[in-house]
């Protein structure tokens, strides 16, 4: 085993964290209005609001932590890659042993009228400031009360079903890996339908559809990206969540080609959320049609072929006596598969396994997490202490 301390030298990241801590000491006397994380009902795509117009309303969280990354073989084998959704700063290579800032993030949310609000959010962990969401949405009747609304701005693509549930709330210290397949955050107008409805029983039936059209490039290939057209359905009733949505890019130019994204995706997930439990299953497929090949000036080649995602996990808030009024422990398991016929490293799995204490005065998590990754390089291996926080 090979496992080297690096030394922070970053102005920048050495100050982060300081202002970090003291984020964190604050939010642990914050009342608690958020869902505690975890939960994985806690999603990033609109909802009805609740309040009366025009409010205004600042969220904040952020998380810090250690994180040490090696591997069984010799250097270069590999390692659980340190640059996915929470790197660390002071790594240059996969092998190694730091300090890391994973979030820094401050949201404010307007609601300007009962038909239309306002919402942005900005992430600052790199040390540098940089714009998450923006969008203003405009629904055709009172926000409040669901029914169609028409959203315009940056924000995620309703593709993964795992990407939607917001980080802060992740039960994880990663996100699961087919969200590096799919489109994360894009300029773009969507439409959406939102409908609640009780049954007999009194249980809630909730149906979502989202249709939207996107820019399929990012902020530094968004000028010549061309576009993409998602579609998106959901369902929840008696706890489960059946999620099924699909996504083509409408043209893919040289800059979306070196992106590694394929022109065609589609997503199925199953997610169950009730009595403590949180379980998610998804698959995803992204493929490139022969046609999309051609237009690329491309002769397609056995690498073309698809990409197969796996992702499942599950959670159990556990009540201990005598703890309940302070702390409800979490257990968390998950298993990542990836089959890219482009990779040379063949199929590519992930192990994660962990604990979150979600604190229930205040919205502090401290979380303990493993990981192990295996393909063709070797076995890699990955452990995170961190501390999350918000308001």
């Amino acid at each position: 085993m090979r496992l080297r301390t690096i030394t922070t030298t970053s102005a920048i990241t050495t100050s982060a964290v300081t202002m970090t801590a003291a984020f964190l000491a604050i939010a642990s006397l914050a009342a608690p209005a958020l869902a505690q994380p975890g939960t994985q009902t806690v999603r990033d795509t609109p909802a009805p609001p609740t309040d009366t117009p025009p409010t205004v309303k600042l969220h904040g969280w952020a998380s810090i932590g250690l994180a040490g990354h090696w591997n069984d073989e010799a250097p270069g084998a590999l390692a659980s890659d340190p640059t996915l959704d929470a790197p660390l700063a002071t790594v240059e290579d996969p092998t190694g042993f730091g300090a890391f800032l994973g979030m820094a993030r401050l949201k404010a949310a307007a609601r300007l009228s009962d038909i239309t609000d306002l919402t942005a959010q900005v992430e600052a962990a790199s040390g540098q400031a940089r714009l998450l969401d923006v969008w203003l949405r405009v629904g055709l009747g009172d926000l409040a009360g669901g029914g169609l609304a028409l959203r315009a701005g940056q924000s995620k693509v309703p593709l993964s079903r795992e990407f939607l549930i917001s980080l802060p709330s992740h039960p994880f210290a990663r996100r699961a890996l087919l969200v590096d397949h799919v489109h994360r955050r894009r300029l773009g107008v969507d439409l959406r339908y939102d409908s609640r409805a009780a049954l007999t029983t009194g249980e809630e039936v909730h149906v979502i559809f989202d249709v939207g059209l996107y820019n399929a490039g990012d902020a530094q290939s968004a000028a010549d990206a061309g576009g993409m057209v998602v579609a998106r359905g959901e369902l929840e009733v008696y706890g489960f969540d059946l999620h099924l949505a699909w996504g083509q890019q409408l043209t893919r130019l040289s800059t979306v080609e070196d992106s590694g994204l394929r022109t065609h995706q589609l997503d199925a997930a199953l997610a169950y959320d009730r009595d403590g439990w949180h379980l998610l299953a998804e698959a995803l497929l992204t493929w490139d049609r022969t046609a999309d090949l051609h237009a690329l000036g491309r002769t397609p080649a056995v690498n073309d072929g698809a990409l197969l995602a796996l992702h499942t996990s599950v959670g159990k808030a556990l009540r201990v006596p005598g703890w309940q009024r302070w702390v409800e422990p979490e257990p968390v398991l998950g298993f990542d598969q990836v089959d890219d016929a482009r990779s040379a490293f063949g199929v590519r799995r992930r192990i994660s396994a962990g604990v979150d204490l979600n604190m229930q005065r205040g919205h502090i998590t401290p979380m303990l997490h493993y990981e192990r990754a295996i393909d063709l390089r070797g076995v890699g291996h990955s452990v995170f202490a961190q501390l999350r926080g918000g308001f």
